[in-house]
């Protein structure tokens, strides 16, 4: 699931706010730069980094509490910095000193998709109350608002069907309803950074199609936040066995081998498997 979603994260990002006549033209399921937001192919974002430490918090802390998850975001920074945040976040957690730090100080007031896309991990939890519990809690650390909450629940809760229920995506993203209220399908056009027009975007694709390479490719053909879409997408499309595991082998093979590449997350996928399977 991490291994996956940095894949999406990495390749989307070379996307990222640039023309949609170069998105097209470049979709190619190669690493591109063509996004400022690149400096080196293959490295990934702030969308896979927050969800490491998501995945971090259900490993080694308590599920419920909000200190274990801002601890969490400032070590996952400080130990890694410069992922690609937002300029203002990015400064503010260079700033802080710890995760008390952090909720003493953050104006937690965006309805942008930080929360949502660090939410595919938490779907592994046994049942879907702890899911929506924990979810609420780790979104409200920095994204204290409805749009940004509904939005994150929306992807707990498909991780949830695929990952527990065995539900194919298609149908996950359709049955989310149910519990979480909003419109969670039929986008188009070019996605914003607002937390619900993403989920909608990465809803629509896994409606459309069972191959990882194609949601890949479709994610990123929309523009706008393309690495965001692609990651909550694929690591929605990873956890279900019923969907094409299809991913490139030169987008796996070319993401970054660091300490915290792609070895280390393919541990952490290990680890999470081994605690949250039965």
């Amino acid at each position: 699931m991490l291994f996956e979603m940095a894949v999406a994260d990495a390749y989307g990002v070379g996307f990222e706010n640039v023309d949609n006549e170069l998105v097209e033209e470049h979709n190619d399921l190669k690493y591109h730069a063509l996004s400022k937001y690149v400096k080196t192919l293959g490295r990934y974002t702030d969308d896979t980094q927050m969800s490491l430490a998501v995945a971090e918090v259900m490993l080694e802390g308590d599920w419920f509490e909000e200190r274990d998850y801002a601890r969490s975001f400032v070590e996952a920074y400080k130990r890694d910095p410069n992922r690609g945040y937002a300029r203002g976040f990015g400064k503010f957690l260079k700033a802080v000193k710890t995760g008390d730090d952090l909720l003493k100080k953050i104006v937690p007031v965006s309805e942008r998709g930080g929360a949502a896309m660090r939410a595919v991990p938490l779907g592994l939890l046994p049942k879907l109350s702890q899911v929506q519990l924990a979810c609420t809690i780790q979104a409200s650390v920095t994204h204290r608002t409805t749009v940004a909450v509904t939005a994150a629940l929306a992807v707990a809760t498909a991780s949830h069907l695929i990952s527990r229920k065995r539900m194919k995506p298609c149908n996950a993203v359709k049955a989310v309803s149910d519990t979480v209220p909003g419109k969670w399908d039929e986008w188009e056009g070019r996605v914003s950074l607002r937390g619900d027009d993403i989920v909608r975007a990465a809803f629509t694709v896994l409606e459309e199609t069972d191959s990882m390479k194609e949601i890949l490719q479709k994610s990123v053909a929309f523009g706008g936040d393309t690495d965001t879409v692609a990651s909550i997408a694929v690591g929605l499309a990873s956890l279900s066995p019923l969907i094409k595991k299809d991913l490139p082998k030169n987008l796996m093979s070319g993401l970054e081998r660091g300490k915290f590449g792609a070895d280390f997350l393919k541990k952490q996928d290990k680890r999470l498997r081994n605690k949250f399977s039965k």
